[in-house]
């Protein structure tokens, strides 16, 4: 009897224990499955809005552009309105396929030594003429042996999105300020991106990061898509740093994040 009963409460405790595990596997597939619908949602929401919208304005646009009515100086300033928006859509669609790409890959790190300052004076140069069309005015704070450890690409990717949103959200004869106080904490530096810009409000600031997140029009209408701080968050995090915003709405916005720096010794060596 007592023999029968203990089998019993063996075979029952299996299936309890393999009901169990079952079920840790269910809830793992249903997490998968509700990430994997959630990229996919994100995706055709940035399709259907920040990547249609540009296209529609390019097509009607070339339809303006196909009247005999125009004269020479509403032409050049229609065949620039369709760069700038070809240009737009190109970005969007870039940023959609690496973001497609790390959701398929994970985030791929390739870290090694570099310079940040050098990085940052050539997002400088690169966003000098869009800046000086809205008349806005970016200065760099940055100083001297800005070495970090960290993957140059992640880190490039960041200023010049920090740097794009800067623009975007700044009215004309705004100031943008970008650079670090070179101080290390806990092994890691402190760079920032501050503007003058239309700011936002506590709760839009609150989400910003999160990937459901809806991407605003800048001050001239500019399009963009909520990837790019996204993806700023995930190089950073993948790269062991942090990345926050502090806004006020009507008076700007800042953001910082860190990357690791590179002890003395390294430094020593990367000069020599």
């Amino acid at each position: 009897m007592t023999v029968g009963v203990l089998l019993v409460l063996l075979v029952l405790a299996y299936y309890y224990i393999r009901t169990r595990s079952f079920n840790k596997q269910l809830s793992l597939l249903n997490q998968e499955l509700k990430a994997s619908n959630d990229v996919k949602d994100k995706m055709f929401s940035i399709i259907g809005h920040d990547l249609r919208a540009p296209l529609a304005t390019v097509r009607n646009f070339l339809y303006v552009l196909d009247s005999d009515e125009l004269d020479n100086e509403e032409k050049e300033r229609i065949i620039k309105s369709l760069i700038e928006n070809c240009d737009a859509s190109l970005d969007i669609l870039n940023q959609l396929l690496k973001w497609g790409q790390l959701q398929i890959k994970g985030v791929l790190l390739n870290q090694t030594i570099f310079d940040a300052g050098q990085v940052i004076e050539h997002n400088l140069s690169l966003f000098k003429n869009i800046a000086k069309e809205k008349d806005i005015t970016i200065t760099a704070h940055t100083y001297l042996r800005l070495i970090l450890y960290a993957d140059p690409d992640h880190f490039d990717f960041i200023v010049r999105n920090l740097l794009s949103n800067a623009i975007k959200f700044t009215p004309d004869g705004g100031k943008i300020k970008i650079g670090s106080d070179g101080v290390q904490q806990d092994g890691y530096i402190r760079f920032y991106v501050e503007d003058t810009g239309i700011g936002m409000s506590p709760e839009h600031a609150k989400h910003i990061f999160d990937r459901n997140h809806v991407s605003m029009d800048g001050t001239r209408g500019e399009k963009g898509t909520s990837l790019g701080l996204l993806m700023c968050k995930e190089y950073t995090e993948a790269n062991g740093g942090t990345i926050n915003v502090k806004s006020i709405k009507g008076q700007g916005t800042t953001f910082t994040f860190t990357m690791k720096a590179c002890s003395d010794a390294e430094i020593n060596d990367f000069a020599s």
